[in-house]
């Protein structure tokens, strides 16, 4: 995995924003990325937090999706548009990444 995230997404700011914030995620993630992003949880799995990896990219670069595990071990999506956390969801297993959660 890349720890180059978190130099640029400081944790404590990600920590900030989950706990200020309120759950709830309506971004549209490409499946290509569904499917990266469920091959790094599976990673982040067997590794203690803080850590933090990109698994896509969306409107044309400026939005990213990001995996992070907190020090707690709590796993997150987050969707970062130009460096600012916009929102994020819970990950509790592999199965938010299916993309039948998409076409309810």
């Amino acid at each position: 995995m890349n720890d180059q995230f978190i130099s640029i997404y400081n944790i404590e700011d990600l920590d900030m924003f989950i706990h200020s914030n309120k759950p709830g995620y309506s971004a549209f993630i490409p499946f290509d990325d569904l499917d990266n992003g469920k091959k790094i949880f599976a990673l982040m799995k067997e590794k203690e937090g803080p850590l933090c990896e990109m698994f896509g990219t969306g409107d044309h670069g400026y939005t990213n999706y990001v995996l992070y595990k907190a020090q707690n071990g709590q796993t997150y999506v987050i969707s970062i548009f130009i460096h600012t956390p916009k929102s994020y969801s819970i990950v509790n297993d592999e199965s938010w990444f299916h993309y039948s959660r998409y076409h309810k």
